[in-house]
Parts: C-alpha cells; structure tokens; sequence
C-alpha cells in the first residue's frame, strides 16, 4: 500500500508564474527546511524561487553560461540559495535574491555538498581531488577543520599600507635640494616614516626651478643609453668556420668582435686574430687535417 497523498499540484503549463519552463526542461528541484520556498532551475541555466503560498516568483536569476541547472540546495543558517550548473556555483541570498558570492573551478563541476551549519563546501569536480572551499561571513569552520578560522581573523587583521602611486617620496636632503624645506608642516607634503609624500607634478615643477638643466642632462643621459643599447644589439655578420680547428677559429672571431665592449683588454687579441687570419704562412692551420689541435 502505498500511504502518500497528494498535498499541492504546481500547474506548470498554462500557469502565469511557470510559463517560462514551458517550453525548457526542467533539471533541478529543491525545497528549504521548513517546505515554504520551492526553487526550480532548468536546462537553459535560469532559477526561480517561490514562495508555494504564492503564484508569482520571490526573484529569478540566471546563469551566464546557458548550462543546465545540476543542483539547488538551501543554506538554511544564512538564508541563501545555492546553484550550480557545470561551471559556476552561484550564492543568492533567498530573501532579495541579491548574488552573494560565486565558486567557479577550473574543471567541469558535476556536484556539490554544504557541510552543514558551517560556511564549508565541497565540490566534485572533472579531476581526481575534491575541491573544498570555507565562506566565513554564511557560517563558521567545522570542528575537525577549526584552524581555518584563525587563518581567516589574520588576514582580516593584517593592514594595508596605502599606496601613493602619484606621489615622490623625500628625504629631508632632498628637500633641501629643490628649496623646498619650507614646506614641512604644510598639506603639500605628507610624512611618512623618515621622510615626506609629494605631489608628483608639483615635485616636477620644484625641480626644473631649482635645477633648470635637470631636463636637459636627463635627456643626454637617456640618448647615451639607447646608443649604448644600439652597439650591443648591432648587426653582426656571420662568417663561416673552417672544417679544421674550427673552435680556435670561434675564440678567435669572439676575440675580434669583443673590441667594441671590452676594447682595452680585447684590442691585443683582436690584433694579433686579424693578423693570424690574413697571414698566408698559418693557413694549413685551418685547411689540413695534419695541424688539427687535440
């Protein structure tokens, strides 16, 4: 005998409130502890939820991935929602459907479990290793894992300096420098540790008044550089090595070539290589087998 009976029927088609789901399928179905809200996910990755006392939807959300939805479940201790489709889990809070956090994994998700009363959940994933994440603000750590706790208050303990991404940091002498030692006490300059917090463009100005050739010897110094960058990347011809000896043939053109890098210590060695090459008295050294160094 089967003793079950009929509580509520849910007119899907026809119904105002599901017209949406009736032409997609739906995929995943789930009621919250108390059996008041029902939320309903289908294949093209959109959820509703419902409150069963009444006929139109409490919010719906939708995935941006157009998956099917593979599960809904309840977080009964944070009122939110959880839906996961093959991508993303995504944390709706039930009671103004607003997203309040989303999992996503590198690999396919094919199911997820919440711990309960606590902010742990575990995912099952297209790899060999459980993935396991803790949202601290839904619920606490569980016992067996309780040092996730402590690890969480020290990063929320942990300060952050600011960044003063368009301001100069000064020392007292370089104040000094710019004639600008004036200005300690003012709202132009911040003090940090040792020293003070310019204003970038403000620093800019102080120096080219103090030093007006500031410009000038920065812009020699930066051709002198890219001249520099210029020789090293110079274009240097190959030369083919000869068959015998021909790694004394290499160190000798490495010798030759390093003039223009090294030219004080090179320039003996790349002499002495010029006159090796050219002298006819040496060329059996790289054409016969019979002088080929060991």
């Amino acid at each position: 005998m089967d003793d079950r009976q009929k509580l509520i029927e849910l007119p899907i088609k026809g119904h105002k409130a599901f017209e949406h789901y009736a032409m997609n399928e739906i995929t995943s179905v789930a009621f919250s502890q108390e059996g008041m809200h029902l939320a309903i996910g289908n294949e093209v990755g959109v959820i509703k939820l419902f409150d069963i006392r009444y006929p139109i939807p409490i919010f719906e959300k939708e995935h941006q991935y157009k998956f099917p939805i593979k599960k809904i479940q309840f977080h009964e201790t944070s009122r939110t929602v959880f839906s996961q489709d093959k991508k993303v889990i995504k944390v709706f809070e039930r009671d103004s459907g607003k997203v309040y956090t989303n999992i996503q994994t590198k690999k396919d998700i094919n199911d997820f479990s919440l711990y309960k009363n606590s902010g742990m959940v575990f995912t099952a994933c297209e790899e060999e290793k459980l993935g396991s994440y803790f949202i601290p603000n839904i619920g606490n750590a569980p016992k067996w894992c309780s040092y996730i706790e402590n690890m969480t208050e020290e990063m929320e303990e942990k300060q952050t300096t600011t960044t003063y991404e368009d301001y100069k940091f000064l020392t007292k002498n370089d104040l000094e420098q710019i004639n600008a030692s004036h200005l300690i006490g003012s709202k132009m300059l911040k003090p940090y540790m040792h020293g003070y917090f310019m204003d970038h463009k403000q620093y800019k100005k102080l120096k080219s008044v103090s030093d007006p050739f500031a410009f000038e010897k920065h812009r020699k110094e930066k051709i002198e550089k890219k001249l520099e960058e210029l020789r090293e990347n110079r274009i240097v011809f190959q030369r083919t090595l000869p068959k015998v000896n021909s790694k004394f043939m290499e160190e000798v053109l490495k010798a030759d070539m390093k003039r223009t890098k090294k030219a004080k210590m090179a320039k003996e060695k790349a002499e002495m290589a010029n006159e090796l090459l050219k002298d006819d008295r040496f060329g059996k050294l790289f054409k016969d087998k019979d002088f080929h160094i060991d």
